[in-house]
This record gives structure tokens, sequence and C-alpha cells, in this order.
């Protein structure tokens, strides 16, 4: 799989959906060499080297790992985020002691998880999944909203809301749930993703998986779904 040609298709997203993949995939020790990439591409592009630049994507790299960690398992994310935390020169680590994130009360929290639920998918159908979080479990939709959703996907200091909604359909596709790929999809494109940005993911995805000897069962249906100019109706919970 070559990352020069998503580098081309995907010009600012492409290094981290790349490493999320790895990620989800098991593959630890191909992220620093995805990271190295993607300092030395962009470098090159500006034709020079920019500690602010880097420190911007190693931020995006953290927060995507971390996102599809939620996907593809935690223990999957802790090993990326340490291959990732050894390559990373110390001028782009960080600190938590200065993360105000850090200090939010969980009902502040609850707030902005309810809230990102309303951004993403409007009120109809942000009303609908945040009643089936707590109906499929209680402890699911204590621990989600707050949490999940208003920790971590609502915040937007490395990753903007249009790429929140792309990395989840990109996260969704790797691990093949095409329920919930769809329901990224509408919440992408409304958010500022085209067309080809998904396609493109989703093709990132595939090759990636291939490269790993995974199929993906429901990567054709997913495609089909992301090249429609429908408006689709899937909704990611279903209680009937």
């Amino acid at each position: 799989m070559s990352l020069k040609k998503y580098a081309a298709a995907l010009p600012d997203t492409y290094h981290y959906l790349a490493a999320s993949c790895f990620c989800i995939y098991n593959r630890p020790d191909a992220i620093p060499a995805v990271f190295e990439f993607a300092r030395k591409h962009a470098a090159g592009l500006r034709g020079h080297q920019s500690v602010e630049a880097d420190l911007r994507i190693a931020r995006q790299f953290r927060e995507a790992i971390l996102r599809a960690g939620i996907f593809g398992g935690m223990s999957k994310a802790i090993n990326a985020l340490q291959e990732l935390h050894k390559a990373m020169p110390q001028e782009l680590r960080e600190s938590s002691v200065d993360d105000t994130r850090l200090q939010e009360s969980v009902g502040d929290l609850q707030a902005r998880g309810s809230q990102f639920l309303l951004d993403v998918y409007g009120q109809e159908k942000a009303a609908g999944i945040e009643q089936a979080l707590w109906t499929l479990s209680p402890r699911l939709g204590y621990y989600s909203v707050p949490l999940v959703y208003g920790g971590i996907y609502a915040d937007t200091s490395a990753l903007s809301l249009k790429d929140a909604c792309v990395l989840m359909f990109l996260c969704n596709t790797a691990v093949d749930t095409p329920k919930q790929a769809k329901g990224h999809i509408d919440s992408s494109k409304r958010h500022g993703a085209s067309r080809d940005e998904l396609l493109q993911a989703a093709f990132m995805a595939n090759s990636i998986a291939q490269l790993e000897g995974i199929k993906l069962k429901h990567w054709e249906e997913i495609m089909d779904a992301a090249d429609s100019t429908q408006a689709s109706t899937s909704t990611p919970y279903d209680l009937e």
C-alpha cells in the first residue's frame, strides 16, 4: 500500500486515518513509520521542518489512535500509543499537567456528549440514539454519553467535527460494522466531507485490511452507500 497515493487523495487526514487502521488491525509497529512519513511529507510540501506543524500531526495521531481504540480495543490503542511515544521526539510529547480538559465535571461532559450527538446526527436521530444507549444498558448510557461522546469525540482541539465524523466512518469500515458506518456517511457529508473523501477513506481501510490478510465482508456494501447520492436512513441503534 502506498501512502503517497492517499497523501494526494486525503492530504490533511491520510496519516492519522492510516494509523487508526494499523491500530485496529493490531500493527502498532507500523505506526512510527507512518508518523515519520507524515512529518517528512509535510516538511517537503512546506520546504522546511516546523515544530508547530509537527506538533499538530502528533496531536492528531494521539487523538485518532485513542478513538480507534474505542472501535478496535483499548489494549491495541495502548500498544499503538506506546510505539508512537517511543518514536516521538521530546519536543512533540505533551504532559497532562496543563491539560484543563482533565478537570471537567461529569455534568459538563454529559452536556457536551448530548450536544455532540445533536451536532453529528441531527435532532431527531440524536434523541433516539441517546435514549437507545440508556435503554440497551443504563451503564452504557451513563459512561458513553459523558465520557466517550462528551470527553473524547466532542473534543475538537486536535480533530474537527468533520474529522471526527470521517474517522468514525473509517473505523466502522475497518471493524466491518456497516450499520454504524452508514450512519456516519450522512454525518460526515453534513459537516463538509465529500463523497470522494469517504470513498478514499474506505479504500484505505480495505487496502490495509488486505495487507494484513483480513477480509472485510461488508466493505462493498459500505462503499455502495458512500457512493450513493441518496441520504441514508440507517440508524446505528435499533430497539425493535
